[in-house]
């Protein structure tokens, strides 16, 4: 009897323990170096933002081309308004790296080329970017030192109209 009840346990446990491992994995789980990832901030970032501060050079952008900003992304693709600059291009994004990746190729607007900038999307939904000039280094953290030509814009999602 008591190699029964033993062996009944035994038995039970195998059977949740294969059930447990049967189980379907959670959708919000991927693993690390995924391409699935990379795609998922692409998803993210679509949609229409408005710019919540932004300084190139070490310098803030004056309150008028902050109110007067957009950027809008549609899969690759972003269109971008800061006060009279406008630009359009297309972007990639490497999530394998810290910080992360974009580069941006602008085919009209004042930057006209490869961009290379880092970006990171805030546990308060912001979306951080910083970019070094056009042909130069990338940045290794969101500032704008005096000189250095880069600029840093941080976006929030635009209210749905």
């Amino acid at each position: 009897m008591k190699h029964s009840l033993i062996f009944s346990l035994a038995a039970g446990l195998f059977v949740f323990s294969g059930l447990v491992g049967c189980q379907p994995a959670k959708e919000d789980v991927k693993p690390a170096g995924d391409v699935k990832v990379a795609a998922d901030d692409m998803k993210t970032l679509e949609g229409t933002w408005t710019l919540v501060s932004g300084e190139k050079d070490g310098a803030p952008l004056p309150d008028a081309d902050i109110k007067n900003s957009k950027l809008t992304i549609a899969g690759d693709v972003h269109t971008v308004q800061v006060g009279d600059m406008h630009l359009k291009g297309t972007h990639k994004l490497d999530q394998k790296k810290s910080p992360k990746q974009i580069d941006a190729h602008d085919t009209e607007g004042p930057t006209v080329g490869e961009n290379h900038g880092i970006y990171e999307l805030t546990a308060a939904g912001e979306f951080r970017v910083s970019f070094a000039p056009t042909g130069k280094d990338r940045p290794t953290e969101f500032a704008s030192k005096p000189g250095s030509g880069n600029f840093t814009h941080v976006w929030k999602r635009a209210k749905a109209e």
